[in-house]
């Protein structure tokens, strides 16, 4: 029979591929005493401030059944995130934003102090700082002046109200030459704006639409990027661009807010195209 020792040795593993030191106390601390009880690990960030709590439990345990202990150590510990896992499956919750949410691996330091970073500079909840921040109307795009069309607003609208929510998968639905990829260009900005996000992945199925997205993201959000150092075909019918990289041979596991897809295909395909992508990251962080 497994037992929780067994799972926190898978945990150390994923840790220790993720760069955290387990062996250095000042950054994961086990055991750690809170107002009600010990936390089984406790992720700091540079300045050694607490980040995370991790529970873990045995295989045989699903792990999002330990939420509420979890929480009342994060909360006690001061640490703004939650990492439930029994080794094999994990989940992440920034408990003051929504539900706990799957996640192939252990997210890194940095990674964590990003999170952290973002949620000190959003002005109050999702829905309070997505509030301030207007949509947008006339905008200089390619050297010409344009309006947004009201269909786009529509877009903007219920993504936010559909994000504000909780849900955290959407599907556009937009005819060739609509300006799909510039909507998308458009919400990005608006979210970073809002500091509900600082990181995208941006997936497509065509080295040409790839170059495309590229060519608007550069024009449209010029002052926001960090400019994609290539475009890549990495060999399972997809393309990928964005803000970071994401190469399938790293053993950091950076997740992304979001990840948008473009794809000239049915919306099966889509799901098909997203879920093979999280494979192959998952088979690089396995190496």
């Amino acid at each position: 029979m497994s037992t929780e020792a067994d799972a926190r040795m898978l945990i150390d593993k994923l840790l220790e591929a993720a760069d955290w030191d387990i062996t250095n106390k000042a950054l994961v601390s086990t055991e750690e005493a809170s107002s009600d009880g010990r936390a089984d690990y406790l992720l700091k960030d540079s300045r050694t401030r607490p980040l995370a709590v991790i529970e873990a439990k045995r295989f045989a345990v699903d792990p999002y059944t330990a939420k509420e202990q979890a929480r009342d150590y994060a909360q006690s510990l001061g640490a703004p995130f939650i990492i439930l896992s029994n080794g094999q499956e994990h989940y992440f919750w920034d408990y003051a934003d929504g539900d706990a949410r799957p996640i192939m691996g252990m997210p890194s330091q940095a990674d964590l102090e990003r999170r952290a970073n973002i949620k000190i500079h959003r002005k109050g909840s999702p829905q309070e700082s997505l509030s301030v921040i207007p949509y947008p109307g006339r905008f200089i795009f390619k050297g010409e002046e344009l309006e947004t069309r009201p269909y786009q607003l529509e877009c903007l609208k219920k993504t936010d109200d559909a994000l504000v929510s909780g849900r955290r998968r959407m599907l556009f639905e937009m005819a060739t030459g609509t300006g799909k990829t510039l909507t998308i260009a458009m919400l990005m900005k608006r979210w970073f704006q809002a500091a509900v996000i600082s990181r995208v992945l941006f997936l497509v199925d065509r080295i040409e639409l790839a170059k495309q997205a590229k060519e608007t993201f550069d024009d449209y959000l010029r002052d926001w990027l960090v400019p994609a150092k290539k475009i890549i075909d990495n060999g399972y019918n997809m393309t990928l661009s964005g803000l970071e990289l994401i190469k399938p041979e790293t053993v950091e596991y950076p997740e992304p807010e979001e990840i948008l897809a473009s794809v000239a295909a049915k919306e099966e395909r889509i799901l098909e195209l997203i879920q093979e992508m999280r494979d192959l990251l998952e088979r690089g962080n396995e190496k």
